[in-house]
Formats: structure tokens, sequence, C-alpha cells
């Protein structure tokens, strides 16, 4: 069961406004069969996918509910703030993106944006909405209305990793690990080696096809706390309570894997995931969509 890009995108919420939420082993929900996630927030238990329309999922005790925004497209980049979920929506081939919120009292906005196609939406503790796509990096301080440009240097091969934010520290990995404490008014280069993934704190590497190396940001460095034999293709890390997580595949196989290790980012042990990379998302709870359409989720 593959994504397919054409598709409208959908939205499960579990957990915002008070909604239940379940653990591993509890009764999982089920979402209609044609439901296919694309973006997956767990910290929000957010779901976003496709099943024919741009709509939404509520998943409580009871049967999943569905809501819906008026408009057109597929949602491909989402991230939570202090007051609801941000969402940007596009056509094929990433024309007419428009900016979209959910708060308590439904959905809002439809805002078209200028500077698609977009491949990540990430809101920072000041509450700025930074978008990083085929034109670049931009920033909105005010809710999306007006965009800036941020002078991000050229090369950290936009499109190709990850922005991670921790407290007022927001990091990009890419061919150099770059980090900014000013809103992105400056870059400071902290690793020069090739950095795939980071959530602004832990890092992951690889080195060729011996070993993915896992890292911590302290201050101006990276200090390496482990290394995992194997050849890996990491595509998320991220710290909670639990201990370091990081979502990989190994090299040649589609086999999704979930890589545990403690609050100092070592000892690892992989566990497999009946899913697809796409379908899970990594926060305090780790939370995905199985082969049969149930949300699950571990502590």
């Amino acid at each position: 069961m593959g994504r397919r890009p054409h598709e409208l995108v959908v939205v499960a919420l579990v957990a915002i406004g008070g909604f239940g939420c379940f653990g591993f082993g509890d009764r999982s929900e089920t979402l209609p069969e044609n439901f296919e996630p694309h973006v997956v927030l767990a910290d929000s238990s957010l779901l976003l996918g496709g099943d024919g329309g741009m709509s939404g999922w509520r998943v409580s005790s009871g049967a999943p509910d569905r809501f819906a925004p008026m408009g057109e497209g597929a949602i491909v980049a989402a991230d939570v703030g202090s007051d609801g979920v941000f969402a940007i929506s596009q056509a094929e081939g990433g024309r007419n993106s428009r900016l979209w919120s959910h708060s308590a009292t439904g959905w809002s906005g439809g805002t078209e944006l200028s500077h698609g196609p977009i491949n990540q939406l990430m809101v920072t503790p000041s509450g700025a909405l930074w978008t990083e796509g085929d034109r670049g990096v931009f920033q909105s301080v005010d809710r999306g209305v007006s965009w800036t440009s941020l002078s991000v240097p050229r090369s950290l091969r936009l499109g190709a990793r990850k922005l991670g934010r921790s407290d007022d520290r927001i990091a990009y990995a890419g061919p150099e690990l770059m980090v900014t404490t000013d809103e992105g008014q400056s870059w400071t280069t902290i690793d020069a080696g090739d950095v795939v993934t980071t959530d602004g704190t832990w890092v992951v590497s690889t080195r060729g096809d011996d070993a993915m190396r896992v890292g911590q940001i302290v201050r101006d460095d990276i200090v390496w706390t482990d290394e995992v034999k194997g050849a890996w293709n990491p595509s998320a890390v991220r710290a909670s309570a639990h201990g370091v997580r990081i979502l990989a595949t190994r090299r040649l196989s589609t086999q999704v894997e979930l890589l545990q290790g403690d609050v100092d980012g070592r000892g690892f042990v992989a566990t497999k995931l009946k899913t697809q990379p796409e379908w899970v998302g990594l926060g305090e709870r780790v939370l995905w969509l199985d082969s049969r359409n149930r949300v699950r989720s571990l502590p």
C-alpha cells in the first residue's frame, strides 16, 4: 500500500483538545481502508494522509470522526504551535501552495504562498513559521501573512535534509550541520561532515556502509555517543523521556526499523515496524499506522 502523490490529504487528530490516546497493546482505532498517511506528528497524535479529499480524522474512544476544511490540494507539510496545527497544501508539482491552521474553533486560512514547492514546515518556540523547499528557507512572524527569504548558506542543498529545533536553536542538517540562535540572521557550522537528520539536539550521520553515528549538539560542537553497525538510511531522530529514537531502513531494504537508545544516546536496539517510513512519527510517543490501517503507538 504505497502513497500516491496525486491523492488529497487527510488529517487524523487523536489527542489535540483533550481527545484520548492509547499505548502499545491497547485497543487501536482503524481508519478507512483507502487512508494513506504522509505526514505524522506524534507529539500531537496527528496523522496526515489521503482518502480522496482534504479532510480530518479525530480518533478517540469511539469510531473515527471525519471533518474537513474547504480547499483543494494535498497537505505536504505540517507542524504544531502553542495554539494549534499549521499545515501546507499543494497541487501536483508543488503548485498553489497554501497555509492552513487548525485550532479548537476549526480550520481557517487558505493563505496562498508564493514560495512553493515546499517540503517542510516548522513552528519555532517564538511562534515564527519556517518553510523549507525548492526556493529556499522562508520565515513568517505574522502567522503567514508575510514571508521573508532567509540567507541560508548554499552548501545546505535545500530540499535534501531536515530542519530541527531545540529551544532557541534551529539546526539544518545537510552536507554541513549548521545552527542559528538568532532566527536565521546568522549561521554557525557545527560539523563539516554530512549529517543526515537532526531534531535540533541529536544528530545522525552515516559513515559509508560501515555504521550510523549518533551524536548530541553541545554548545558549538557534536559529542558523538554511539555507532550502530551496518549500512543504514536514517530518516529521523528524536529525543524523548524514554531515550533517543532513530527511524531508519537498512540499505537495499524497505523494512522500517525503530532504533531505541538510552537518554545518553547509547545502546541502540532495533525493532521492526510493519509500516512505511513516511507513516511513522517520533516524539514523546512513537505513532504509526500499520498495514491494516490501525493507529499504533509506543510510549
